[in-house]
């Protein structure tokens, strides 16, 4: 996941959707577990919040190429 140039309303946002936009920025792009573990927010929460941040618009999901 990546952060968004999107904007949305920040009363829509809790304390881990923050912090899971705030480890975002740091990192640019990172994926589910380890955002959970750098954020101490258990991974089916990690995910249900990146669901929601990507339903915002305020990130993107960034598929890995691999060859």
């Amino acid at each position: 996941m990546s952060i968004s140039n999107a904007t949305a309303p920040m009363d829509e946002l809790t304390g881990k959707d923050i912090a899971v936009l705030m480890h975002l920025k740091r990192a640019n792009v990172d994926y589910g577990k380890s955002i959970a573990i750098n954020t101490g927010i258990p991974l089916e929460e990690v995910l249900q919040i990146l669901d929601k941040l990507e339903a915002m618009g305020l990130i993107e999901r960034v598929r890995e190429v691999r060859p």
